[in-house]
């Protein structure tokens, strides 16, 4: 279990779920520290169930860190519950694609259902390229690589200005073309990153097992199942019900209750 370093999780932290504050108060930091060492507490010891439900608190209370979810995924595997710790794995990793913990993990888990599955629609696992490219590196490594590329590319040019005709400023001028690409390559990168976090809603299949209905009402025709973990895009929502498009294509309905939202 990766260990958390509660004051980062908790500096991190947003602002508790909107409510009224004449009905109740948002937790303090205290009591999420004291929620979040209890959790830790419970999963060393193998109480996972509760352990989850410390852990779920901290989430509903507004905590949004790349550990806690990890954490939260691990609980849940352990528990048996893969549609869950794959989606708290695929949580973690939209806050930080480099966490190689929760890759592994969350193979391992896909790894288990797949196993147990013996039905699955083809290609519904698959995801799009251009999702995979824009996502592979997270907003604050894509941020830093944009500020450095930037200070290099204007360095080189300042450097060109002042060097006088020659092999070396030939090799900077060149340079400062490699830099200008690179400089754009991670624009166009991170530009792709917010898009698909801003507009490309997207969830993971929690239930052991969902049926694609052709409407939203459980008496409509069913199209297919899905197991644990199958990512989805959303695209629309009626009634406790939620649209959704597979990467294969298929578009259905399937309860609301079924799908973890990323």
């Amino acid at each position: 279990m990766r260990s958390l370093v509660i004051a980062a999780i908790l500096m991190s932290s947003a602002t508790a779920a909107a409510q009224d504050k004449k009905d109740s108060k948002a937790p303090t930091i205290v009591e999420e520290a004291a929620t979040f060492g209890n959790a830790n507490r419970a999963y060393v010891e193998g109480r996972f169930d509760e352990a989850i439900k410390r852990y779920e608190a901290l989430v509903s209370a507004g905590v949004v860190h790349e550990d806690l979810f990890y954490n939260l995924g691990n609980a849940y595997f352990r528990s048996g519950k893969m549609g869950p710790a794959i989606f708290n794995y695929e949580r973690a990793l939209r806050i930080d694609p480099s966490m190689t913990d929760a890759h592994y993990n969350m193979d391992v888990a896909r790894q288990v259902v797949a196993e147990r599955v013996v039905d699955r629609l083809k290609g519904a696992e698959s995801e799009p390229w251009w999702v995979r490219l824009a996502t592979f590196f997270s907003i604050s490594q894509l941020t830093i690589g944009l500020i450095a590329l930037d200070v290099l590319f204007f360095a080189l040019l300042i450097a060109v200005r002042f060097l006088a005709t020659g092999f070396l400023r030939t090799a900077l001028i060149a340079s400062s073309g490699f830099a200008l690409i690179a400089l754009l390559g991670t624009f166009l990168l991170l530009r792709g990153h917010i898009y698909v976090l801003e507009e490309v809603h997207q969830g993971v299949v929690v239930a052991d097992q969902v049926v694609i209905r052709e409407g939203s009402d459980a008496r409509s025709a069913e199209k297919g199942k899905l197991h644990p973990g199958v990512r989805v895009s959303l695209r629309g929502r009626d009634a406790g019900w939620l649209r959704i498009r597979l990467a294969n294509g298929m578009e259905g309905w399937v309860p609301e209750s079924s799908i973890g939202k990323l």
